[in-house]
């Protein structure tokens, strides 16, 4: 599974690194001291179970990269617009882009902004302690991590269906294994 993550810092860069681990093909979308730290020494996990440093692909745009199966849109609610004009090389008609935002309305926002090109936008909670700890570096402290999503109303999508299941994990639920 192609997969970029646009916002790669605690949520995006801890589950971007965590499906790079699995095995998808990953590029991170980052800016400034993070791109950097990235690019030179790839991504540290640090959790209270160990620490492990991968080689992961990173960019500061989309520009030039082809269409991906996943984004994980993990920006804040206010850089929601620019953030679709980011992601919007990567997004074709099976695109699923996945949003990790606060905020009730940010998937409906999300896909007003991309202007309905997505395959489908999902709206996502996510329930653990990370944070970006330094550049190229993001800590999960406390328990695992786990990540809902689905679309609103709690409707069965086949995007959802189709996510979880390339994931490995019961639908529209993905835990740490």
């Amino acid at each position: 599974m192609r997969i970029a993550v646009l916002g790669a810092g605690g949520i995006g860069g801890y589950y971007g690194g965590r499906l790079a681990k699995a095995g998808h093909d990953v590029v991170l979308l980052a800016r400034g001291a993070h791109l950097e730290a990235l690019q030179r020494r790839g991504l540290t996990l640090r959790t209270p179970e160990g620490e492990l440093t991968l080689p992961i692909a990173a960019a500061a745009d989309g520009r030039g990269l082809a269409p991906v199966d996943l984004v994980l849109f993990c920006v804040k609610a206010f850089d929601t617009e620019a953030g679709a004009r980011t992601i919007a090389p990567l997004v074709g008609s099976d695109t699923t882009v996945l949003t990790v935002q606060n905020g009730l309305d940010r998937a409906a926002a999300l896909a007003a902004a991309l202007g309905g090109g997505a395959g489908a936008v999902l709206g996502a909670a996510v329930y653990a302690a990370l944070q970006l700890a330094g550049p190229g570096i993001v800590t999960r402290t406390g328990a695992e991590a786990r990540i809902t999503f689905g679309e609103r109303g709690g409707a069965h999508c086949e995007a959802a269906r189709d996510t979880a299941k390339r994931k490995g994990r019961v639908h529209g639920s993905w835990h740490d294994a």
